[in-house]
């Protein structure tokens, strides 16, 4: 049972053997290819080659797959990176029981991409397990394992290879000695997951060797994105150096990290075949026979050392680089040679001993990489780039005369149009490159005003409001399939979630985390919230998380099926068993222990995100209307309470009126949350009227609502929500205050028995 390529060998080696292979079980053939025709996966290719009967079920959860297994009659499973889950049925038919070929010394490694998380944790060895499938994720007992060290330039591709003969070596002695088999149970307390990696891509916060580690790990998928665009990294090599954080060392693309220097050996543009920068720029000189190359020091150096003729800026200029290298490009020479005119300024040029520059190829100081990093103002200012923005800019506007590559990831495509084009660019191709170029300027200005924003102690709002992102992740869709959509990161808030588990996030599901996370934010104790559409169906704290979420649940249990959960303690065990009842598209915490995981990865499509740190620290919200946008402060304001009725209340109820007002700041306006024991047990959301939030928040409550409190985001414009309230056994309010007939809701209030407190701080939200 088995369908990529790891499973072959196993295969293989069966048929070879005394072993009788009466079904070969695979996935179905997938559409593959331009012209999307059906691809068997390897296995099935072999089975067929050797008259074997292929089964390709969607599932064996069915009783017919199960019947048709059974008939079989096999002695024992062989399962190699199959794909589909066993059932206990299935797992109960062989003499034998299932084995499982694991590339990974269990008990460490357990999952989807054990090999993959191997080489990414540094593991100086791995090895194979053999075991017996239990219903667990790879927890079942060992029957054999074989280890061996991992060599220095070992990636995915050669351990992979590594592991699947070993696999099918250790298989025939397992199968040899199979009534001979003590099964040795895993230690549970050591283990650890290796979870379907989905995020190739090598950040600038990333240590050296981490992005080292990832460059050998998801080989041949490993890339660095400049510009929304992917540059494959596929060999690498790194120097335990210190250096400046984030730091790209401009055309030869060496990444200098936190401890050291990532060095890409092969890399591969999108869409292009595998180049490196001194092939980029041998090619360029071999289809130019008069090429001058000018450069900075380090560039320099590496084009040298590449044996490519270059020439230093400070030899040309015969100005030497100065204050330690803020100074290197800011001269006559460089920026005359940039901006001229060809038939203008020739005369002038010549007589100030100007060469003409047609090409410029720069990229700019790690700034947003250097502040996300955590660095301190004075490292944060030295990557403040002068010189590249200037030379940037100067060949964007020149672009009649002068080509800017302000990207690695345009470097083939350079060639390509100079070959194209009898060693020249074309108007059209410049001017596509200077509005890249500006762009990039623009982005690089906007998140240096940022952050010098965020260092000012002025509350008023800005004069300016830098608006600006780049696109990290393109979305399947909007809030609609017919609607585009993707996210854009803008550097400072960069997004502190870490999924580790389950699907990719959806453009709903960011949405509603965005809810999810700001309601979390306000409790310290205990919480747990379920958010459905952007709204709060259920929302309560406890002595444990594990209460909070059944006091969150029985709020609304029907609107909460497909909801998203945030919790502001670890899930355990127990949570995790209690979480996987229902549907759920999102469950975010703070951490998941291994018990835990182990449970919620049964639901394959169920998202679990890690996220630290539930304070949000945006300190502004902005809206797009027609002609701009909107910029409000965020709705954090601390309340202070006023008593207004003649009736008392308990500290109990002050404590559940505090904590309804908490969750009415985040419900669709008009909001009405009513609340008891520390669990929200009727919401009303949206409603044009109050009195209609009203309805529906007591019949949520239902019975429930006899000795509970409610919240409102706005005042009571009439007494008619009072009544309504009192009619439900509602015991205290707590309301802005502010309306004309304050007195008479008031009034009402008395009249009823029911206490009332006024906030003074009204909390529409739209």
């Amino acid at each position: 049972m088995g369908s990529p390529g790891f499973a072959v060998n196993s295969l293989s080696l069966l048929l070879k053997s005394k072993s009788e292979v009466v079904a070969v079980y695979t996935k179905a053939p997938k559409p593959s290819g331009r012209g999307q025709k059906p691809m068997k996966s390897p296995v099935h290719v072999i089975a067929e080659e050797s008259n074997i009967e292929v089964c390709t079920p969607i599932s064996l959860k069915f009783s017919a797959e199960q019947e048709k297994f059974r008939n079989f009659k096999p002695d024992v499973a062989v399962v190699a990176a199959y794909g589909l889950i066993l059932p206990r049925e299935i797992l109960n038919i062989p003499k034998y029981g299932c084995i499982n070929i694991h590339p990974s010394l269990l008990p460490r490694w357990r999952g989807a991409a054990p090999i993959q998380h191997t080489i990414l944790a540094g593991d100086q060895e791995t090895g194979v397990s053999i075991m017996q499938l239990d219903e667990g994720l790879d927890s079942g007992p060992i029957l054999k394992q074989e280890k061996f060290l991992i060599e220095k330039n070992d990636n995915y591709k050669t351990l992979h290879d590594k592991l699947s003969k070993l696999g099918s070596d250790l298989l025939l002695k397992v199968l040899n000695e199979i009534e001979k088999q003590l099964p040795l149970k895993q230690n549970d307390n050591k283990a650890c997951y290796a979870d379907k990696v989905e995020d190739y891509k090598i950040y600038a916060s990333d240590a050296c060797e981490v992005a080292y580690r990832k460059v050998k790990a998801f080989y041949p998928k490993a890339f660095i994105k400049i510009e929304n665009k992917r540059i494959r990294i596929l060999d690498a090599d790194f120097e335990a150096l210190a250096s400046e954080q984030g730091k790209i060392v401009n055309e030869n693309m060496h990444i200098s990290l936190k401890g050291g220097t990532l060095i890409p050996k092969v890399v591969q543009m999108e869409g292009r075949n595998p180049c490196s920068i001194e092939d980029f720029i041998r090619g360029l000189k071999s289809s130019m026979q008069q090429i001058e190359i000018l450069s900075t020091g380090n560039t320099y150096k590496t084009l040298s050392s590449a044996g490519i003729k270059t020439q230093e800026v400070s030899d040309y200029t015969q100005f030497p680089e100065i204050l330690g290298g803020r100074v290197k490009t800011l001269h006559p020479k460089i920026h005359g040679g940039i901006l001229c005119n060809r038939e203008k300024h020739k005369t002038e040029i010549q007589n100030l001993g100007i060469e003409p520059i047609d090409l410029l190829i720069t990229n700019l100081y790690p700034f947003w990489e250097t502040v996300s990093s955590g660095s301190n103002e004075e490292q944060i200012i030295e990557q403040i780039d002068i010189g590249g923005v200037a030379l940037i800019r100067a060949a964007a506007k020149n672009f009649r005369f002068t080509s800017v590559i302000s990207s690695i990831q345009d470097y083939e495509a350079l060639k390509a149009e100079m070959i194209k084009n009898n060693n020249e660019t074309t108007l059209e191709y410049r001017k596509y490159l200077a509005t890249k170029a500006f762009a990039l300027t623009a982005h690089y200005d906007s998140n240096i005003y940022s952050w010098f924003l965020s260092q000012s102690k002025n509350n008023e709002l800005p004069e300016f409001f830098a608006l600006y992102g780049h696109k990290v992740q393109e979305l399947r869709y909007g809030e609609n399939p017919h609607q585009k959509a993707a996210f854009y990161s803008n550097q400072f808030t960069k997004y502190p979630l870490e999924k580790i588990h389950g699907k990719e996030l959806s453009y709903n599901n960011i949405v509603d985390i965005e809810s999810a996370l700001n309601i979390i934010s306000e409790f310290k104790e205990p919480a747990a919230m379920i958010i459905k559409h952007n709204n709060p169906c259920g929302v309560a704290v406890g002595n444990s998380a594990l209460e909070a979420y059944e006091k969150a649940l029985s709020c609304d249990e029907i609107s909460s099926f497909g909801g998203i959960v945030a919790l502001n303690r670890e899930i355990d065990l127990k949570l995790a068993e209690k979480l996987n009842e229902i549907f759920l598209e999102v469950v975010i915490a703070p951490s998941v222990n291994n018990e835990a995981l182990n449970i919620l990865q049964r639901k394959k499509n169920l998202r679990v995100i890690i996220h630290k740190s539930f304070q949000q620290n945006v300190k502004y919200q902005t809206k797009n209307v027609v002609g701009g946008f909107l910029v409000q402060e965020n709705n954090n304001h601390t309340i202070k309470t006023e008593q207004v009725t003649e009736c008392t209340t308990t500290e109990k109820e002050k404590e559940d009126l505090i904590f309804a007002w908490k969750i009415c700041k985040h419900v669709k306006s008009n909001a009405i949350v009513i609340a008891k024991d520390g669990c929200a047990i009727g919401i009303g959301a949206g409603q044009t009227s109050r009195i209609d939030s009203v309805n529906i928040a007591v019949k949520k409550a239902g019975e429930k609502c006899k000795g509970a409190v409610l919240a409102s985001d706005a005042f009571f414009p009439f007494p008619d929500s009072i009544v309504e309230s009192a009619k439900h056994g509602i015991t205290a309010i707590i309301q802005p205050g502010g309306s004309l007939k304050d007195q008479d809701v008031i009034k009402a209030a008395n009249e009823n028995k029911i206490a009332m407190f006024f906030t003074g701080v009204r909390s529409f939200f739209h």
